[in-house]
């Protein structure tokens, strides 16, 4: 029986191994321009056969600050909450989507917790305050996460296979923030929202960049299924494969930041298959650079890693 895009996700999440790898590959602006004057045509998903379609969903943002809100010390008060973007055009984009796709469609939702409290503060800010200043810190977490709660139970009603929740937590080394400080604030708050998602009946993702394997057990325990983006430069692949690779499926493991830009289309293509030797052991794998694609990437290596997937695609 042949497989819909969508089915083959599904399989790769439950770990079933078919003998094909799914793949989603992200670009940015310059990028996306470049292959789709390529392909002939702005569906550039649908021009490469992406098994993943994301929706930018609408979201909200902080208005009406305080004069004091970046000063040292906390601001005089929150400030307020303000949602953005189309819940109509929101449903009806899902919509065309499910009648002319079959792929999976996740909503996206980034900035989603820690990274709405430090555009709010600023980080350096934010990052004395979880250390400091207490009070005001589980106040600001808590108006993020009660207006984040709201505006998810709205995009829960539309026909989305899965919601992914973007909020990076790590340099390139190690957290931004000691991990007690993040089961404080972070780790509890994220929970609430991703065992909203799977009660719901939809699939847990998490897109959070840099080294945050200490925490990578709480991500287990909070009920994420796909974790992303797997940076190769930050989490040693067949580490992160052996501790977690029966809990998680992972999207992402191509270098964006050395061989993508710098390496021949030979150099993408041995990465690619390697990334999906080591990830993908038994199912639990979806190809994809750990990065948008960005424009300072060669065509020819950008068309070596579409046809690379292409073929794991095939199987």
């Amino acid at each position: 029986m042949s497989l819909t895009r969508r089915e083959l996700v599904q399989r790769a999440i439950a770990h079933e191994d078919c003998g094909r790898i799914p793949y989603a590959l992200l670009f940015t602006g310059d990028a996306a321009r470049m292959l789709s004057a390529h392909y002939g045509t702005d569906d550039l998903d649908g021009a490469i056969g992406n098994c993943i379609r994301g929706v930018g969903a609408p979201w909200w943002t902080f208005t009406n600050f305080p004069a004091d809100q970046y000063a040292p010390d906390p601001p005089s008060r929150l400030p307020d909450v303000m949602g953005t973007g189309s819940y109509t055009d929101f449903y009806d984009g899902i919509t065309r989507l499910r009648d002319t796709s079959d792929a999976f469609l996740l909503a996206f939702f980034y900035a989603s917790l820690f990274e709405k409290a430090w555009f709010a503060r600023g980080m350096e800010n934010l990052l004395v305050d979880m250390a400091v200043h207490e009070a005001y810190c589980e106040a600001l977490f808590e108006r993020i996460v009660e207006a984040d709660l709201m505006m998810l139970e709205m995009m829960l009603a539309a026909d989305v296979d899965g919601v992914l929740l973007g909020c990076d937590w790590g340099s390139q080394q190690a957290l931004l923030m000691g991990p007690e400080h993040w089961r404080r604030y972070i780790g509890p708050r994220h929970a609430r929202m991703f065992r909203r998602i799977r009660e719901a009946g939809k699939y847990a993702f998490l897109h959070s960049c840099g080294n945050i394997i200490a925490v990578l057990p709480d991500v287990v325990e909070m009920g994420v299924q796909v974790l992303n983006p797997v940076q190769p430069e930050c989490l040693d692949l067949r580490e992160v494969t052996a501790r977690f690779g029966e809990a998680l499926t992972f999207w992402g493991g191509i270098s964006t930041q050395q061989t993508l830009p710098m390496g021949t289309p030979d150099d993408v293509r041995r990465e690619a298959r390697e990334a999906a030797s080591v990830l993908g052991a038994g199912g639990g794998y979806i190809l994809a650079p750990a990065q948008a694609i960005q424009g300072d990437v060669p065509l020819e290596n950008c068309l070596a890693l579409i046809a690379e997937a292409q073929a794991l695609f095939a199987g």
